[in-house]
């Protein structure tokens, strides 16, 4: 065997160990955008899911990030394209920055305990909110628990805005909406982003992010989009993935760990350490 023969056998057989040391990570096809399209208009469209998310009866932009914070799909409930008179057009970049969120800050298992760590962007709220002293109007020295103390932290991973709004408007929220494919940044802190994982919980495949409406419909919103697919695709639900989770994605309207949206707020279900029907308590 000639050196240089031997030596591109080498040089394939270090770049597939090499490769095969590398972390596989989840497809978009993992959601194909059939199924978050029919997702989305259901949760929009059926009275009984009305029920459960109420709002402002808006329609809404759902995003699928796989968990690199890749762009997969974005959907427009009111139809393809910006649709400005009908959807709030700020919603699309911001449907991708709250799936960016908790695709980014969920993980597959937390060396803790061996469990995973679901992120809602929603539950990111009260750590990125600075606790004021009413009496002198200025920060208060303390805090109790997370409050505060990641204050900032909605700043800290800009858009990127040219990538976001490139492209003919009439492509926005189809199959070829122009922010397919790439990698748009951004972190958002009120409700709306939710994680996806496997039925196993083993593996994140992404996060789906809602925008919209008020910011508690959104996260009902998207908390019911990820049941509808859980049940289509066999992933896992609501009621697993917050069992498992180290982190609470429930958002506690009622004792204050997230702001109310009153008077649209949709309805409370549930105990505090329950999974509930739409992700609110």
């Amino acid at each position: 065997m000639s050196i240089t023969l031997g030596r591109i056998i080498l040089v394939t057989v270090i770049g597939l160990l090499v490769q095969g040391g590398q972390p596989v990570f989840a497809k978009c096809s993992d959601i194909p955008r059939e199924q978050l399209v029919a997702a989305a208009e259901f949760v929009k469209n059926d009275g009984t899911e009305q029920t459960l998310t109420v709002g402002l009866k808006n329609h809404m932009w759902v995003a699928f990030l796989n968990e690199t914070g890749r762009v997969c799909d974005v959907v427009n409930t009111a139809g393809e394209g910006q649709r400005s008179g009908e959807t709030w057009a700020l919603s699309r970049v911001i449907a991708m920055q709250k799936a960016n969120t908790s695709a980014s800050l969920s993980l597959d298992n937390q060396a803790s305990d061996g469990g995973i760590q679901a992120w809602a962007s929603g539950a990111l709220f009260l750590a990125a909110t600075p606790v004021f002293d009413p009496a002198t109007g200025l920060v208060a020295a303390t805090a109790s628990g997370l409050q505060g103390t990641l204050f900032g932290l909605q700043f800290s991973n800009p858009v990127d805005a040219a990538a976001a709004y490139a492209g003919n408007p009439k492509n926005f929220g189809t199959a070829n909406d122009p922010a397919k494919s790439k990698r748009l940044g951004g972190i958002n802190v009120f409700g709306g982003g939710l994680p996806i994982y496997d039925a196993g919980l083993t593996t994140k495949l992404g996060a789906i992010g809602v925008s919209g409406d008020t910011s508690c419909t959104d996260h009902a919103f998207a908390w019911r989009v990820r049941e509808r697919l859980a049940t289509a695709l066999g992933l896992a639900n609501g009621a697993a993935i917050e069992t498992a989770s180290g982190i609470k994605q429930v958002l506690n309207i009622t004792g204050h760990f997230y702001p109310g949206c009153n008077p649209v707020n949709p309805p409370a279900n549930g105990t505090a350490n329950a999974a509930t029907a739409n992700g609110i308590h």
